[in-house]
């Protein structure tokens, strides 16, 4: 089944966002239990309905979460989409307070040799309330933005939402291989784990960034300025607050956010 399709244009080109419930794994594999993709089209016929030219179909979300994108054709020119970050039969651990699902950033859509990129507006910045160079950090309000910069050849494994133990949500970059992988099963309290505790997008062996947004419970990640993404859920326990280099040297930026100030 087709659940949520969006039809929205990135420049002339259409894109089509849908999450195929019960995809077969041989069409595309994927880790959650109902995937969020995509398909992009060189042009729109309009009389017949219909995409013309129209590539394969493409995973929209790397991470545990992301379902149900919904995008639009802004007046400024952007396209933007916002994505529901929640499945659909799975249970919560904020179910018991009858709260389920939340929303992603604001992220603005354009095409790149084939790919569909995805990145948070501009506007985003504007909550930043303090910068200090990336390091290890005891502490955080877990509300805050990172700028990485990871060089090629390079292994680095991050900690986020981290106690003293080390244990949180783990962010590998591995571009020996070629292979990023966010695991969250030392990071609060579980859920979902029959769909997996770990999920993995390939990458070129290049230098590369990270833009990583932690907002209590959530995560986003946006590879190469949003050539891969991952989104997902994570609830830390009340110690898991810092910030834990375990390997490498990523180098970056730590931006403190302030959801409370308004952007325009």
């Amino acid at each position: 089944m087709m659940e949520c399709p969006n039809l929205v244009f990135v420049g002339e080109q259409p894109v089509l966002l849908y999450c195929p419930q019960g995809l077969d794994k041989g069409v595309l594999d994927h880790d959650n239990i109902y995937p969020n993709m995509y398909k992009i089209g060189a042009s729109f016929d309009p009389e017949n309905a219909k995409m013309v030219d129209v590539s394969p179909l493409q995973n929209l979300d790397y991470g545990f979460e992301a379902y149900a994108t919904q995008a639009f054709n802004a007046p400024d020119g952007r396209t933007l989409a916002v994505s529901w970050l929640g499945l659909p039969d799975v249970s919560y651990p904020s179910d018991r307070f009858d709260h389920q699902g939340t929303f992603s950033l604001v992220k603005e859509l354009t095409i790149k040799d084939g790919k569909l990129y995805q990145y948070p507006v501009a506007a985003v910045k504007e909550l930043r309330s303090s910068e200090e160079a990336f390091s290890n950090r005891t502490q955080t309000n877990n509300t805050y933005e990172l700028e990485l910069n990871l060089e090629a050849n390079s292994q680095s494994e991050i900690i986020l939402l981290a106690d003293k133990e080390g244990k949180g949500l783990s962010i590998n970059f591995d571009l020996v291989n070629g292979q990023v992988t966010v695991d969250r099963s030392q990071a609060g309290e579980q859920y979902a784990q029959e769909f997996g505790t770990t999920r993995s997008c390939p990458i070129n062996n290049q230098a590369t960034t990270a833009t990583i947004f932690i907002d209590k419970s959530v995560f986003e990640i946006f590879i190469n300025k949003g050539e891969k993404v991952f989104s997902g859920r994570v609830f830390p326990h009340a110690d898991q607050n810092g910030i834990l280099i375990k390997s490498g040297n990523p180098t970056g930026t730590y931006y403190e956010l302030d959801y409370g100030r308004k952007t325009n």
